[in-house]
C-alpha cells in the first residue's frame, strides 16, 4: 500500500472539487467529505470520494493524516474502516443528512 500526505487543503488546490457537509444521524456529528479518492489504491478499491477527518493519523497509512476512503450517496456515507486480509477496504455504512454542498470549489 502506497500513497502521500493528502490533506483537504491540498486537495482543494490540486483539483476543482465538490465539498459536502453531512451529518451522521446516529451521533449528530459533522463531518467533510470531497470528490476524490485519496489515494489510487483506495479508488483501485471503490473509494469514490475522501471523508477529512481533521488533523489526525488516519488508520490507513497512505491515507496521510485525517482522511478515509469513502463513498458518499444520498442518505448513506460509506466509510473505509480497516483493511481485509485480501487488500480490500472494509466500508463501515453511515446514515447521513447533508448540511452543505459548494459544488466545484476552485
Amino acid at each position: 500500500m502506497t500513497g502521500s500526505y493528502y490533506p483537504l487543503e491540498d486537495a482543494l488546490r490540486a483539483r476543482k472539487t465538490t465539498i459536502t457537509g453531512v451529518i451522521e444521524r446516529d451521533h449528530g456529528k459533522e463531518h467533510t467529505v470531497f470528490t476524490g479518492a485519496p489515494c489510487a489504491w483506495s479508488q483501485d478499491r471503490g473509494a469514490t470520494h475522501t471523508l477529512y477527518c481533521g488533523e489526525t493519523e488516519g488508520r490507513f497509512g497512505c491515507h496521510g493524516r485525517g482522511t478515509r476512503p469513502a463513498r458518499l450517496l444520498k442518505t448513506v456515507l460509506y466509510v473505509g474502516t480497516d483493511e481485509d486480509e485480501h487488500g480490500d477496504i472494509v466500508w463501515e455504512k453511515w446514515q447521513i443528512r447533508t448540511k452543505y454542498i459548494y459544488p466545484n470549489h476552485p
